[in-house]
């Protein structure tokens, strides 16, 4: 279903835009626009998708970005576009400021502290973000939950720490190896009841009906691969102990990789040893992890190359 973003004419005589070079302008455009935006400004998006959607090379997009990250406009961190200002472009009426606050509670704080936004139209505060409060509780109950200084330091510590632009973003991956020897062991009896069972089914649903789109002939979505998907990734959540946020985000890289989308059309063989000796999840994993690093050293090197001009 299509989404109508307007944009206010004053965008082309906003003196940010008017410096910007006519590739620039068509990206920011594209980043206010595209059909992954919501009305608060956070959205996941691959850097595949933009260079495929607005025609500019894969690059130019990541030095376009490093730029628009300089100038504190628009960030990109770990496959998120967080657009300062994009917020305070909105209506202030109930309707907006509800789905406001409903992105709100679904996206991860460190995505939010960077980006303006202004609480008083809101029925939550940015504190509640951090202790899962509304503004009523918070009032009341927030100087008790903060009587641990250690507690605090550590939260605030963390949170500081993740605000930091993509380099930051990118973690090593612990312990893969013994993941895979682990997974060696007998398998653990599954319980009937599978644990976060909704949940997985979403994500199962929304990963084969995002292949269908792209493989209509090849991929075709039933309650039967449904079912499979559910219990392969279940698998991997009991006997591989993969934690189900990592395995949606190996899942996401998949469907937008350009040589792995075609090599995972059916999650049933995920679980299944490759010839170096992983799974195909472990070796899609390290491939994301791999991805990552080549766009932080892009970054870095987009960096330098911009110190080095302006000297």
């Amino acid at each position: 279903m299509s989404k109508q973003r307007y944009i206010d004419t004053k965008f082309w005589d906003d003196n940010y835009i008017v410096e910007r070079d006519p590739i620039e302008k068509l990206l920011y455009l594209y980043l206010l626009t595209n059909t992954l935006t919501n009305i608060l400004g956070i959205y996941e998006i691959s850097l595949r998708r933009i260079a495929f959607d607005t025609g500019i090379d894969k690059d130019m997009v990541i030095k376009i970005l490093e730029r628009f990250s300089k100038d504190d406009k628009i960030r990109y961190i770990n496959g998120h576009i967080s657009i300062k200002h994009f917020v305070k472009h909105q209506a202030n009426n109930p309707k907006i400021n509800k789905g406001i606050e409903l992105l709100l509670e679904k996206t991860p704080v460190n995505l939010i502290e960077w980006v303006d936004i202004d609480f008083d139209r809101l029925d939550i505060t940015r504190d509640s973000l951090y202790i899962r409060l509304d503004k009523t509780s918070k009032d009341s109950n927030y100087s008790n939950t903060n009587t641990n200084t250690n507690t605090n330091t550590n939260t605030n510590s963390n949170t500081n720490d993740q605000s930091k632009p993509i380099e930051s973003e990118i973690k090593p991956v612990e312990n893969i190896q013994s993941k895979v020897k682990e997974s060696k062991v007998k398998e653990k009896k599954i319980e009937n009841i599978i644990k976060d069972e909704n949940k997985i089914r979403n994500i199962v649903t929304e990963f084969y009906n995002y292949q269908h789109s792209v493989f209509s002939d090849l991929v075709k979505v039933n309650d039967k691969i449904i079912k499979d998907g559910i219990l392969i990734i279940d698998k991997l959540i009991r006997i591989d102990d993969f934690k189900l946020e990592k395995i949606t985000d190996v899942l996401k890289f998949i469907v937008h990789d350009e040589f792995w989308a075609n090599k995972v059309l059916s999650l049933n063989g995920l679980r299944k040893k490759s010839k170096n000796g992983n799974t195909k999840f472990v070796n899609a994993l390290l491939s994301s992890v791999n991805n990552q690093k080549s766009n932080v050293a892009a970054f870095n090197q987009a960096a330098a190359e911009e110190f080095l001009k302006n000297e």
